[in-house]
């Protein structure tokens, strides 16, 4: 990655899974409320949530119910932030416009 070749990069997940995982699945209950954002040393960020629990109990959860237990919030939140950084990067008042939107959209079904 550092000879400017396209390559992907893994450093650090078991530590970032610990930390932004399992202490929000201890505190809450889930992972899924959680937003990991991740800066990159040549710019940009990784934004990550959880699923909501661990693969174990999804596949529980599909074997026993036939579906599978995803919450989709974290998903929103971190496209909200995705929209955000754009904005910020850019000055593309579209982006503004869906970031805000969407961060209240999910504000008010986390205050509901």
């Amino acid at each position: 990655a550092r000879a400017g070749q396209n390559t992907i990069s893994v450093t650090g997940n078991v530590l970032r899974d610990y930390l932004t995982d399992l202490f929000p699945i201890i505190e809450l209950g889930t992972s899924a409320k959680m937003l990991s954002i991740v800066p990159l040393l040549a710019g940009g960020c990784l934004l990550e949530t959880g699923a909501g629990g661990s693969a174990p109990k999804h596949v529980q959860q599909f074997v026993e119910e036939g579906h599978l237990r995803w919450d989709s919030l974290g998903e929103y939140l971190a496209t909200a932030i995705a929209f955000e950084e754009l904005a910020a990067r850019t000055g593309n008042s579209a982006a503004t416009s869906l970031g805000v939107t969407l961060m209240a959209a999910v504000a008010g079904v986390l205050n509901n």
